[in-house]
């Protein structure tokens, strides 16, 4: 989509000051600053949009967020705005909607309410326009935007290019960044938001960002499953099938240690059973392992030379293993999955497990991957200080589908208990392997003998208490 820029002819003989336009502006005959009477009255009749058209200004207000313009226009900010054209008589175009809502951004206004502390005239002229459009109009056509189909194909129009320009495509990462909603229209779901230590209402923004923190697009969730849920339903798909240069069927087939792209994410992520479904659809996992208990020997880490995408450079002592992760479902089957385990050992000796299914990417890559997940975290809050990404963007209720399935909170409940007294029964079973080892090389003339039948008999009896509460 291409703007034709023009310029009235011939320019006014003398520029006009702010103090001028001020003037102009309020004695406009239609209106605060419109002073576009004769395209103002052919978009109303005839339905044609106002010409991008600009005067001679002196002291234009906000006239240098036009710098930025270069840089929406390579972002593909215009490129589909097709897409929402509907027909009606209107004066702003698709086109000058969307710049005056990137401008607005750029210029901090977090809210359309805030557009009002911004001279409507001066910011209008910086984009050709006699005026920006009031708030009244502008949720209007945001409202317009959002109905039927074309906002998500515009969604996932603008990913497609950005994903086809990004130098590391196949690589996502993945967080959920909770929207807060104080009002009283209607009842939203509490979840648990981070930042505040709370249970609080609202909804889920799962971002899809790239590796210094560039989004590619976002799903929002009212009812909130889970992102393991999320991923599988509604991101995965969408990635497998816009995710440029992915290997074919028969390089999948030849190289069994080949995947078709990354997924990088925090703990919530750690699941062997959804570990073993992503690498069934040949998608790796990067994510940091849970419940670390031992530690691996000082003398296995290596020293490396870790540079971030910045081209800083870091000395780090890094160490990799292959482990094999079981587990049984909830039918009782056993799931394995063979993966790489990595880790990164700081100068306290403090180790950070990282475990992934990625087999072509080498130590050092696995930890630079890793560790720019704060890239993603460092988005959000500059996002929020900046242009208002906790903000609800619009006011308007949609109904959530009655069949939407979640997980009953009592069975949940249920299931983290009993997970709880599995944990504590297979540490009693170790204790009780352990001190039987001991016993059976010790004899009774030994000093700790006795300890150790004490601690024998503390295994037995936490095992009987164990297997008794996971019963019940």
């Amino acid at each position: 989509m291409q703007t034709t820029l023009t310029a009235n002819e011939p320019y006014s003989t003398k520029p006009l000051t702010k103090s001028e336009r001020v003037v102009e502006d309020d004695s406009a005959p239609m209106g605060k600053g419109c002073n576009n009477t004769i395209d103002r009255v052919l978009a109303s009749t005839k339905g044609f949009p106002a010409p991008i058209s600009f005067d001679q200004q002196i002291d234009l207000s906000c006239a240098g967020v036009l710098l930025a313009i270069p840089a929406l226009l390579s972002n593909r900010l215009l490129s589909y705005t097709k897409m929402f054209t509907n027909g009606e008589n209107k004066y702003y175009s698709e086109q000058s909607i969307f710049l005056v809502l990137a401008l607005l951004y750029l210029l901090r206004i977090k809210n359309i309410n805030q557009s009002l502390m911004i001279s409507s005239g001066e910011l209008g002229k910086a984009l050709g326009l006699d005026r920006i459009p009031e708030v009244k109009t502008l949720r209007k056509r945001i409202s317009t935007f959002s109905e039927g189909a074309a906002l998500d194909q515009w969604s996932e129009s603008l990913a497609k290019d950005w994903m086809y320009n990004d130098p590391e495509v196949g690589s996502y990462y993945i967080d959920g960044h909770v929207i807060l909603y104080h009002g009283h229209k209607t009842e939203m779901p509490k979840r648990y938001v981070t930042r505040y230590k709370l249970c609080l209402s609202g909804s889920t923004d799962y971002w899809v960002n790239n590796k210094i923190g560039e989004p590619f697009f976002v799903v929002n969730e009212t009812i909130n499953t889970g992102m393991i849920d999320v991923i599988n339903q509604r991101i995965l798909p969408q990635l497998e099938k816009d995710t440029p240069n992915q290997p074919t069927e028969e390089q999948l087939k030849a190289d069994p240690k080949l995947h078709k792209m990354m997924i990088i994410c925090d703990r919530e992520c750690y699941s062997i059973e959804f570990f073993a479904g992503l690498w069934e659809k040949r998608v790796a996992i990067c994510t940091y392992r849970k419940n670390v208990k031992t530690k691996w020997p000082e003398e296995e880490f290596v020293d490396y030379e870790l540079v971030d995408e910045y081209g800083n450079m870091e000395n780090v002592k890094m160490s990799e293993q292959v482990v094999t992760l079981n587990k049984k479902n909830d039918q009782n089957e056993n799931i394995s999955i063979q993966c790489r385990e990595v880790r990164k050992r700081n100068k306290s000796g403090h180790q950070t497990a990282i475990i992934t299914t990625n087999w072509k990417l080498s130590v050092v890559e696995i930890g630079q991957f890793m560790f720019s997940r704060w890239c993603q975290e460092n988005y959000f809050k500059y996002m929020a200080e900046n242009f208002g990404l906790n903000a609800i963007a619009s006011y308007a209720k949609v109904e959530i589908p009655d069949t939407k399935t979640i997980v009953n909170p009592a069975y949940r409940d249920l299931t983290s208990r009993k997970k709880a007294v599995s944990s504590k029964l297979t540490r009693a079973e170790n204790k009780l392997g352990r001190y039987s080892l001991k016993i059976g090389e010790a004899n009774e003339e030994d000093k700790n003998y006795k300890k150790y039948l004490k601690h024998q008999s503390e295994a037995l009896q936490d095992i009987e208490l164990y297997k008794k509460r996971r019963r019940s």
